[in-house]
């Protein structure tokens, strides 16, 4: 195996005629009596105790078939891949397309909402219990700033930042994954009710979903089980952290080391933020580098598609937004300045299928914006920094920050103004 300037960079492959042999040699491991407490994961949707060894099942697992074993290596940029051979991963699900993408001059044009004031606090003294101005306060009394959507409920547990939320195909819990080593699955989000807590052993620094498998990033190793059929293993590989997941043709990508902190597959290309403020665009079939976006002055943190568009948002404070060329390379069509360094993006849709964009900030804040304006229609606060933001059925959306809460938040229909 080479080594790369930037780190170690690794592909990993598995084929058909190796995932056969397994399950040939599976086929002959008698099933094993379920105990009491593996009979009781198995009810809550939670994978076995045993927390990523591959287990010797004696089920087919031709309807998964994830390759936990490699068949060989390659080099590639701090960025570890597994190949999905089933029908079942097919990648992220087609971008909803409006009519407000036409083209990249849209971008930065502002609508008809108002610009909520940036001088909005929240009331320390209230965060205590303590503020004694109660409706006369001249700071917020509340977490959210904004009339399009509402505080449901929060989820207590986890001890440290929460750095992964998702919600599995098929399953109606939400798992969320922490720093404390911790993923919960929480059952009710109306009740905040935990149905159970898995010991991972190590920092959760990622996790996503795609169909009913979840995919949990930990240190020199990514975990994966079956919500539908609690299958579980460790796909190995990564050499440190895994700080991004993400799943596109066919392919499971890793981001590991502290060079790669975000993923995301759009059409038949992967970007990858990094440490080094670059934005690498790699061609899924060849997985070669296209193409390297050089624009931003600080650690890329965040990588989003939408539509036709790449929206990246970094430490020195501005989103960007890249239109493709008609040579088919990226160019910066926008840039959207901030007060502060920003940290995640999350692009959803409101009740009437207006394109929403949330952008969590290192002052503690998400910003809402309607797209392409960037108008602001809202924003949401926390006592510490938003690490994750996940979007839901039904306009439900989830925010989780370094205290280890979580929160769960719905679009609702704005106000109409009466003549």
């Amino acid at each position: 195996m080479r080594e790369a300037n930037d780190g170690k960079v690794s592909v990993l492959l598995c084929n058909e005629n190796y995932i056969g042999r397994s399950r040939r040699q599976q086929s002959r491991v008698p099933a094993t009596p379920r105990s009491t407490v593996e009979r009781q994961q198995a009810a809550k949707g939670l994978p076995p105790l045993a927390g990523g060894q591959v287990q010797p099942l004696p089920v087919s697992l031709s309807s998964q078939r994830i390759a936990a074993t490699a068949a060989c290596w390659f080099q590639w940029q701090c960025i570890e891949a597994w190949v999905l051979d089933d029908s079942g991963f097919s990648g992220p699900s087609g971008t909803r397309r409006s009519g407000n993408f036409n083209n990249a001059s849209s971008w930065g044009r502002l609508g008809n909402n108002k610009i909520l004031r940036k001088t909005e606090k929240v009331c320390n003294y209230w965060v205590q219990g303590k503020c004694s101005y109660g409706d006369k306060c001249r700071y917020l009394h509340s977490w959210s700033l904004g009339d399009s959507f509402s505080f449901l409920t929060q989820l207590d547990g986890h001890q440290k930042v929460v750095t992964g939320i998702a919600l599995p195909t098929g399953s109606d819990k939400l798992y969320t994954g922490s720093n404390d080593e911790t993923v919960r699955v929480w059952g009710d989000c109306q009740s905040g009710q935990c149905m159970g807590v898995i010991q991972l052993g190590g920092e959760v620094g990622c996790m996503i979903s795609e169909g009913p498998w979840i995919f949990v990033g930990v240190p020199n190793v990514v975990k994966a089980w079956n919500t539908q059929t609690n299958t579980d293993l460790s796909l190995t590989g990564p050499v440190g952290q895994v700080y991004a997941l993400v799943v596109g043709n066919e392919f499971l990508f890793a981001g590991h080391t502290v060079a790669v902190v975000s993923l995301v597959v759009g059409a038949d290309r992967l970007y990858s933020g990094s440490m080094d403020h670059s934005v690498r665009v790699w061609n899924l079939e060849t997985l070669q580098c296209v193409q390297t976006l050089t624009e931003h002055s600080s650690v890329v943190m965040s990588v989003l598609c939408w539509d036709q568009f790449l929206l990246s948002c970094s430490l020195d404070q501005t989103i960007k937004v890249w239109a493709a060329t008609e040579s088919g390379n990226l160019e910066v069509a926008y840039t959207h300045n901030e007060e502060h360094g920003l940290l995640t993006l999350c692009g959803m849709h409101d009740l009437e299928g207006k394109p929403v964009l949330l952008c969590s900030c290192n002052d503690n804040s998400v910003r809402l914006f309607d797209l392409p304006s960037f108008s602001e229609r809202g924003k949401i606060y926390a006592k510490q920094e938003i690490r994750s933001i996940q979007t839901g059925p039904g306009g439900l959306f989830f925010t989780g920050d370094g205290t280890g809460q979580v929160r769960v938040w719905k679009f609702v229909a704005e106000p109409t103004v009466s003549a």
